[in-house]
């Protein structure tokens, strides 16, 4: 089958074998770049095939794919908080092969439901927007508070949509023309200005950093 690996030529399509052993097999249809996927690269060739987010298909219907296998058993993965398993440790396309393949072996306790509806080739949406959705429950937003956030890719783009949802309006920084007209279109406003309540993070570097903490608002203690 085709593969998509880092070899010493490259980001490369190569011949792989079929994937085989314990778990289920799926077809992937659509397979997100993470930024992080670009780091990974950068410490040079691997054998094990790219991609942590990715939309599939099982037995002709979509689903998405946990990309963190975890062993389900360890204090952790019992108290619910998976992504924190101290056992298995294996991310998809980091220790073990990823989505950018004709086939991918996948452990079942991975395999995300997404509606039929859904189409496949967008379902590998659902990991960067849990992320999103996590960071936004983890803020705790309140209606009227301002809410900021840095980078208009993916992430941040997702982050500022479900953040509306939670009665705020959302202002947001972009580099782009086409991330400023993604981002108008789904209701938030362009440019940071003033300070915030919350702010997201979502372009992670340092000046990203730098500029979070000096549009945040300090914090008042009652």
């Amino acid at each position: 089958m085709r593969a998509v690996k880092n070899t010493p030529a490259g980001i490369t399509v190569v011949d792989a074998a079929e994937p085989e052993g314990d778990g289920v097999l799926v077809t992937p249809i659509s397979v997100g770049i993470c930024g992080s996927d670009f780091h990974v690269m950068a410490l040079g060739p691997t054998d094990i095939t790219v991609g942590h987010e990715i939309g599939a298909l099982l037995d002709g219907r979509p689903v998405g794919i946990q990309p963190f296998a975890f062993c389900g058993q360890c204090r952790n993965c019992v108290q619910g908080t998976t992504h924190l398993c101290v056992q298995t440790k294996q991310l998809y396309g980091q220790d073990v092969d990823g989505g950018m393949a004709e086939l991918l072996l996948v452990d079942p306790r991975c395999i995300v439901e997404v509606p039929e509806s859904v189409d496949a080739a967008v379902s590998s949406l659902v990991e960067p927007i849990a992320v999103a959705v996590h960071a936004v429950n983890l803020a705790a937003l309140e209606p009227g508070m301002r809410v900021g956030v840095i980078g208009a890719g993916p992430v941040g783009l997702i982050t500022g949509a479900v953040a509306r949802t939670h009665g705020v309006d959302v202002d947001i920084s972009a580099r782009h023309d086409r991330q400023r007209t993604a981002a108008e279109r789904i209701g938030l406003s362009i440019g940071l200005n003033g300070r915030y309540d919350v702010v997201f993070d979502a372009a992670g570097n340092n000046a990203s950093l730098a500029e979070a903490i000096r549009v945040a608002r300090p914090a008042v203690r009652s």
